[in-house]
């Protein structure tokens, strides 16, 4: 029956076969050894010769085998496969079914296997960088098993579990290259072709790892744990990789996961730390994506992270330092970040933070003539400290779409006076006036109410003159 290609007849003899070995849980030594010299050479022929049609019902078979089973009674059955089979060889497919097989088996017995998990880690930790995906993510898939309960508590059976830090600890430097600009990496001709076959290796390394990290976030106990996060910056930085659609989508997938995950207190430290260090960092690729990722890890863990005053204050520290920061994109991603926080109140808005930025906003921007052209340049430091304050007011006004307190007139008022500064400001006081007028449109008839006669025809100048719309 295992000869035959058929999946109908491979079916039966994997339900033939799942039934002997349940049934034999009380068999001994010898009755098992008996069978097992029957039934090992049908398993290597059925395991070499799995056919796409056939693999879900053999993974079923071994799953089923290993359930709430003794080990050491099937020990047999974990040899045969934890041997890799000879007709890996010749395809990926054959390579990444194996895994799968193997993967339902292992996951079944939990922690009862340390040493079976350990001799697996050991075989996939230099291959992690495969050039196939299918045996990439059946690797990252069968990580997630590897370390499942690697978790925080005081349980003798869990000190032999495989550990995570030392994984990656032997993996982060491999990754490293990734981190380096491209102009850095084709320093010399002779070795660009080297370089790039590196460079490759290590984002199909970083693949599997991020496969690992998004399915920890549905299958573990512990799904963010705090040494996961040295990954962060690299998650961060390699977002905005444009060389590789897939590549960066894969890692912006799993920034996302781990920014929606619930966190133990040991993680939220370990994440801002991370940010703090992402914030002065070089790349302001990471320093954006970081603003952004902070929005949803700190809506995932809102009522967790209220309780410590603490972190509150270093997370308005990362948010207004990301404000000020020399790029326009990463200043817009914090202003934004900064209005979702408002909005939910989780900062609170008040006089001290409006007369921040309202301050920054009057920072008189000086220009400098240059002697060659004539022309005037705009020293960068004061713009971008009056943008700041403008992006801070723009987030003011944004957190409430519906409502007008008594703070946002003035607000508004100002916003008016810098409509006409240097870019980036007039586009970020447009497109936020733009959404006062969408958003309060139609209650306007009592929004209005909460002006004075001076700011209602300032405001109503500002969002209907021909001026705005140009």
């Amino acid at each position: 029956m295992v000869v035959d290609k058929q999946e109908s007849v491979q079916r039966c003899a994997s339900e033939i076969i799942s039934g002997i070995l349940s049934g034999c849980k009380h068999w001994d030594f010898n009755k098992m050894h008996n069978l097992k010299k029957s039934l090992t050479p049908i398993l290597e022929y059925a395991i070499n010769s799995i056919t796409p049609e056939t693999l879900n019902d053999w993974a079923t078979c071994f799953a089923s085998v290993s359930e709430s089973r003794d080990p050491n009674k099937y020990y047999w059955v974990f040899e045969l496969l934890l041997k890799e089979p000879r007709s890996v060889e010749n395809g990926s497919f054959l390579e990444s079914s194996w895994l799968y097989l193997l993967i339902g088996l292992l996951a079944q017995q939990e922690w009862r296997v340390c040493e079976l998990l350990h001799r697996a880690l050991v075989y996939i930790e230099p291959k992690l960088d495969h050039s196939y995906q299918n045996v990439r993510e059946k690797m990252g898939s069968l990580l997630v098993y590897i370390f499942m309960y690697d978790i925080p508590m005081n349980v003798n059976t869990l000190a032999y579990v495989p550990k995570r830090a030392p994984f990656l600890t032997s993996i982060l430097p491999k990754l490293e290259i990734l981190k380096l600009k491209e102009e850095d990496n084709k320093n010399e001709t002779n070795n660009c072709i080297e370089e790039s076959a590196e460079k490759k290796s290590a984002k199909n390394l970083f693949r599997t790892i991020c496969r690992w990290i998004s399915l920890n976030g549905s299958r573990t106990l512990h799904t963010a744990p705090a040494d996961i996060f040295q990954l962060l910056p690299l998650l961060c930085h390699m977002q905005h990789d444009t060389t590789d659609e897939s590549f960066w989508q894969e890692c912006a997938v799993t920034i996302a996961i781990l920014g929606q995950t619930l966190l133990i207190p040991a993680s939220i430290e370990a994440v801002i730390a991370t940010l703090k260090n992402i914030a002065s960092g070089s790349s302001w690729h990471s320093r954006a994506s970081a603003a952004a990722y902070l929005q949803t890890m700190v809506f995932s863990n809102l009522f967790t992270i209220m309780q410590n005053e603490q972190w509150t204050n270093e997370i308005n520290e990362i948010v207004l330092t990301l404000l000020q920061d020399e790029r326009v994109e990463v200043r817009e991603s914090a202003a934004e970040t900064l209005c979702g926080f408002l909005h939910c109140e989780y900062f609170k808005i008040t006089d001290a933070l409006v007369d921040t930025f309202k301050s920054k906003c009057q920072k008189k921007i000086k220009r400098k003539r240059l002697a060659a052209n004539g022309l005037n340049m705009i020293e960068p430091e004061e713009l971008r400290e009056r943008h700041a304050g403008i992006l801070g007011l723009c987030a003011c006004v944004s957190a409430f779409p519906y409502d007008v307190p008594e703070f946002l007139p003035d607000i508004l008022v100002l916003l008016g006076d810098h409509l006409h500064d240097p870019q980036p400001i007039e586009a970020t006081i447009k497109r936020t006036l733009s959404s006062f007028r969408r958003t309060h449109h139609d209650n306007w008839r009592d929004h209005k109410l909460k002006f004075t006669d001076d700011q209602l025809a300032v405001i109503t100048d500002l969002l209907v003159s021909p001026s705005y719309y140009a």
